[in-house]
């Protein structure tokens, strides 16, 4: 694939992530592109334990749980993780990534050049209303709500939770 190819697949796969999710890599790059961290590409960590974009992200992803590892990057961010190790592939090539897997402030650059159409919280917020819109709901009537407010504040919580919470 080559270069022109990988810039507009990174393009169209950050402009397809959610509100939140573009705003966490492109701080992970910026930050990169600050010398303030290290990230690598073409693996999900280095043998030193530098990890890669979406690894250095997975404290803040939903969609990882907060939490990395081998082989999560490419499973839910493939399209992603393709175009960035094609850009960063190319990039060693030219030597604008000197140090072999790991990508440099310059390369950083290009990423945040070359990132997605950014959501604002408006659109965010908009897409997720009108995913709420096509998803059933269903609705209880006023007798079921307070029944069920009635029957929660008149029972008394289980033991091991007013045990845990009130040691006398």
């Amino acid at each position: 694939m080559n270069f022109q190819t990988n810039l507009s697949n990174w393009n169209a796969a950050t402009t397809a992530l959610p509100w939140g999710t573009q705003r966490v890599l492109l701080d992970a790059l910026t930050l990169v592109y600050q010398g303030k961290t290290t990230m690598v590409y073409g693996r999900d960590y280095s043998s030193s334990g530098d990890p890669c974009l979406i690894n250095t992200a997975a404290p803040m992803l939903a969609k990882l749980s907060g939490e990395g590892g081998s082989g999560k990057p490419s499973k839910y961010f493939n399209a992603v993780v393709n175009a960035f190790d094609g850009i960063n592939n190319f990039l060693e090539n030219q030597g604008l990534n000197s140090e072999y897997g790991v990508v440099s402030p310059e390369a950083a650059h290009v990423l945040i050049k070359h990132f997605g159409k950014l959501k604002t919280i408006e659109e965010a917020t908009e897409i997720a209303r009108r995913q709420d819109e096509n998803e059933i709901v269903p609705v209880m009537e006023d007798g079921e709500l307070l029944k069920d407010w009635l029957d929660a504040s008149m029972n008394p919580a289980p033991n091991s939770i007013v045990e845990e919470k009130h040691d006398v």
